[in-house]
């Protein structure tokens, strides 16, 4: 055969060849069925990422997640009081019948010690559908906060940009500067990951 395509090497006859075609399209089988191997290979290395956490998360053993979008704070959120508020966001570009999952690490702090606050996950924005509720309780009122994780899962019902959103709002006492506490040594995250099962 005398010529080859330009990304896969994938062999051809040219118009002056002598006819071949036993020879021909066993060799053109052949070099296809190499690239699907080095492909196949590829993918088992993929599939293969596990990605695991530790403290709050436990580690995943039959899950396999890929990071789709993280939105990483290093400073604090705006204080907030009685009115739920939006302090942290992610957007993906999700895949329909896609399951992901949408998690947040950081630390929260009251102004006032032992109030409650009510954390959620919700889809779009503070008016969209919760998806995940955690209510901290703040034992006093540490600067640098206590740590708080809030994990769900959602499933794409269409393909489209999609963003979640965290929110934080007051539910018990008298607080009006409860935030997200964050800096350069102490990050939080919002992230959202494809599970593939």
């Amino acid at each position: 055969m005398s010529g080859t395509t330009t990304n896969y090497a994938f062999p051809y006859p040219s118009m002056s060849d002598s006819p071949a075609g036993g020879t021909q399209i066993q060799n053109l089988a052949t070099a296809v069925d190499t690239a699907l191997d080095t492909v196949d290979d590829r993918l088992d290395i993929a599939e293969a990422t596990i990605v695991t956490h530790t403290g709050n998360i436990s580690t995943l053993s039959d899950e396999t997640r890929f990071r789709k979008s993280t939105t990483v704070s290093t400073s604090d959120s705006v204080t907030v009081g009685a009115t739920e508020t939006t302090v942290r966001s992610v957007t993906i570009s999700a895949v329909s019948g896609q399951k992901y999952a949408v998690w947040f690490k950081g630390s929260l702090s009251s102004d006032v010690s032992a109030d409650s606050n009510n954390m959620r996950i919700k889809e779009d924005n503070s008016s969209g559908t919760q998806l995940e509720l955690n209510q901290i309780y703040l034992v006093n009122t540490s600067g640098n906060g206590f740590g708080v994780y809030l994990y769900t899962e959602w499933t794409a019902p269409s393909t489209a940009s999609k963003t979640f959103v965290l929110t934080i709002q007051r539910s018990n006492g008298t607080g009006t500067a409860h935030r997200l506490r964050a800096s350069s040594t102490n990050p939080d995250y919002f992230a959202v990951e494809r599970i593939v099962v």
